[in-house]
């Protein structure tokens, strides 16, 4: 029996699915991020090969030869940064978008510190950060202060800059924000609209470059951050629908990893032809 391998890779988490030839799925699994831009080649590979490693104990599998592999990494679709991935690899494949002329286009991606405006590891950063501005007396009494140190475990805010938090588990403090601002906690809510602008900006850049402004197209949301709550997707919404009005945001229901394993199993069936 031929096996086939999807994985998902991004800055907060590496997602894993492992199938058999008839597309039946054997084996679900998460580990840590593999976004080479945010932990490095090494950390990214080290979460690629837990969560290939967890997909085969939860399918009972040892020793497996796989038919067809598929890894969709965050970060990685730049030479001097995909070169080293995919020598240990051996094998790859990005996704990008481009239009029916074949122009591709894409925006954003440049990682920490330069980027990473809306992310969940964004989102975090700034929740940590309104909070210890509040502790100061800086900026405005917020709710986060307190959830914070109850989610982490202490006493008070300013024991954060002694933690080192790696980068998952800022993004981790999504939720955090998220149940703020349905609490109707100013600073949260403000995050979260300045959360759905920066990525509602990101949308937009590739829009005006495809001249597809004023056209009807579908926007789709893919993420974790997109997926915590509908804060985020209402501050996108509108901003999208600001500067281009016949757009439509659309909610990806479906995992990513679930296109990377599709495309694992299409490139044996091109290759078989």
């Amino acid at each position: 029996m031929g096996y086939f391998l999807g994985v998902d890779g991004g800055g907060t988490q590496t997602t894993a699915w492992l199938a058999d030839e008839g597309g039946r799925i054997l084996a679900r699994s998460r580990a840590g991020p593999s976004n080479p831009l945010k932990v490095g080649s090494r950390a990214a590979q080290q979460g690629i090969l837990e969560a290939v490693a967890a997909a085969l104990r939860r399918a009972r599998l040892k020793a497996v030869t796989f038919e067809g592999v598929c890894v969709g990494l965050g970060g990685v679709d730049r030479s001097q940064v995909h070169r080293l991935l995919l020598r240990w690899l051996r094998t790859g494949s990005i996704a990008c978008a481009r239009d029916k002329g074949g122009k591709t286009v894409r925006a954003g991606g440049w990682g920490i510190p330069f980027d990473d405006a809306g992310s969940g590891y964004d989102l975090g950063r700034k929740a940590v950060a309104a909070a210890l501005r509040d502790f100061d007396g800086r900026g405005p009494h917020t709710q986060l202060t307190k959830r914070l140190c109850q989610v982490l475990g202490l006493q008070q805010i300013t024991e954060v800059v002694a933690l080192d938090l790696p980068q998952r588990q800022i993004a981790a403090l999504v939720p955090v924000v998220m149940e703020a601002a349905r609490r109707r906690d100013g600073v949260a809510r403000h995050l979260c609209e300045e959360a759905g602008h920066e990525l509602g900006d990101l949308a937009l850049a590739l829009l005006r470059r495809l001249g597809w402004q004023q056209r009807a197209v579908s926007v789709y949301c893919a993420g974790s951050v997109f997926r915590a709550g509908a804060g985020i997707r209402r501050s996108f919404t509108r901003h999208l629908g600001r500067y281009a009005p016949r757009a439509r945001a659309v909610l990806l229901r479906r995992e990513a990893v679930e296109g990377a394993l599709a495309l694992a199993r299409e490139a044996v069936v091109r290759r078989r032809v």
